[in-house]
């Protein structure tokens, strides 16, 4: 598929036809590079847990305590199975 670069102020655009854009959305990071000949565009991967932080920020305390508090019997409950049945 053929497309012309375009100037777009002081950058050189390549208008991407819909088709080969489907595995990406428009405003996210992308990684461009060459390799030898050619321009490869690739979509930035986001590291595990990215945003988690600020998830668990946002998590009201009071709902923070309930779920320690509903968790608490599970924590204490005597069990074998970290003895007897795990192996490393």
């Amino acid at each position: 598929m053929r497309t012309k670069t375009i100037n777009v102020g002081d950058i050189l655009a390549v208008p991407i036809p819909t088709e080969l854009a489907a595995g990406f959305s428009a405003g996210k990071p992308v990684d461009v590079s060459l390799d030898h000949d050619a321009l490869v565009v690739r979509p930035v991967g986001s590291k595990a847990r990215a945003g988690w932080d600020e998830a668990f920020r946002q998590v009201e305390a009071a709902e923070a305590d309930r779920d320690a508090q509903e968790l608490q019997a599970f924590r204490e409950t005597p069990g074998t199975w970290d003895a007897k049945d795990w192996q490393w």
